[in-house]
This record gives C-alpha cells, structure tokens and sequence, in this order.
C-alpha cells in the first residue's frame, strides 16, 4: 500500500511506504515522518481487533512496547 499526500504549496507530493502484508514490517505513517508521539499503535479492523502492530523501533515511541526487549 503506498499513500501519497500532496500540498498544494509544492510541486510534488511525498510518498508513504506502508507493507501491510501479516508477514511484513508494518511502520505507522505517523513514526516515518517522526511524529511518534501521534502514532496510533497500529492497524484495527471493523470489529475493533488490532490486525497490524506498528514496528517501529525508535527508543521514544510508544510502539517501542509492542517489540520483543522494548520499553514497557
């Protein structure tokens, strides 16, 4: 899944790489741009079950926890 956001202000848009395949490395969009203080933890369905988890391994984000050996 590639996600492109666009400003009106610039030429070009920038492109978001999200592999959401289960046996992919999921990074929220939020953590690639180094927001991880907004990174909403993962990817939910309908029902409400979490199906993706976000990997990102930044010592500062809150996905940290969702890591083998990361913060609690």
């Amino acid at each position: 899944m590639t996600t492109v956001v666009g400003r009106p202000d610039t030429p070009s848009g920038v492109v978001i790489t999200l592999d959401i395949d289960r046996a992919g490395r999921y990074v929220s969009a939020e953590c690639q741009f180094d927001a991880h203080w907004a990174c909403p933890g993962g990817l939910w369905d309908e029902a409400g079950a979490r199906v993706l988890v976000c990997l990102c391994g930044h010592r500062g984000c809150s996905c940290a926890r969702n890591l083998p050996g990361g913060a609690e």
